[in-house]
Formats: structure tokens, C-alpha cells, sequence
């Protein structure tokens, strides 16, 4: 039970932590994200400076919007190492308090 807790909260931990930069294809603009997807971080290069209003505004979005993907994809990682290491533990004998030990049940599907 203490593994499974351990690694609940190892998961947590990297889940909250995650935090994603990412720089449009021109370098016009940097965008870093949050676990959430929610920006955290704008940097608008020189570059970007000299972009028009309309211009500049799309590839912030456009950057926002690949930035937030990552992090999806970072979060879909974490997850599903999780499941396949929480799956393992549940499969471990558990060590009771007298010092025996008991064998859980595979799960049903």
C-alpha cells in the first residue's frame, strides 16, 4: 500500500510540475504553459515586434495552442506510466501488520 501511495503522489507531483516552453517556427514569439494548458509566458522577440497586430496575435495562438498539446501529450505519458506501474503494485502481495502476507485477487474485467 505504501508503493501505491508513493507513486500516487509521484504522479501528482510530476503531473502539477509539468511546464512546457515552446518558440514559434520563426522564433517571432515563446510561449510556455502550465500543467493545465493555461499560458504562463509570453516572450515576444524583436522579431515578433515587427509583425503586425493580426499577425502577431495568431502566432501567439498558434504557438499557445502547440505548447498546450505538448503538455497534453506530456500528461497522456505520465498517465499511462502510471496505470502500467499502479497495475504492477496491485499484483504484489501485500505485507499485513502481523508480518503475513496476502495475495490480492487479479482484477475483473
Amino acid at each position: 500500500m505504501r508503493k501505491q501511495r508513493d507513486l500516487l503522489y509521484a504522479m501528482n507531483d510530476e503531473s502539477q510540475s509539468t511546464s512546457v516552453e515552446v518558440s514559434s517556427q520563426d522564433q517571432s514569439v515563446k510561449v510556455t504553459v502550465d500543467a493545465h494548458g493555461a499560458m504562463t509566458g509570453l516572450k515576444i522577440t524583436s522579431k515578433g515586434q515587427r509583425l503586425g497586430p493580426d499577425a502577431l496575435a495568431q502566432r501567439i495562438l498558434e504557438t499557445a495552442s502547440a505548447a498546450a498539446q505538448l503538455v497534453l501529450q506530456r500528461q497522456q505519458f505520465v498517465n499511462a506510466e502510471f496505470s502500467q506501474r499502479f497495475a504492477a503494485l496491485q499484483q504484489e502481495p501485500l505485507r499485513r501488520w502481523d508480518g503475513t502476507m496476502f495475495q490480492p485477487e487479479p482484477p475483473t474485467v
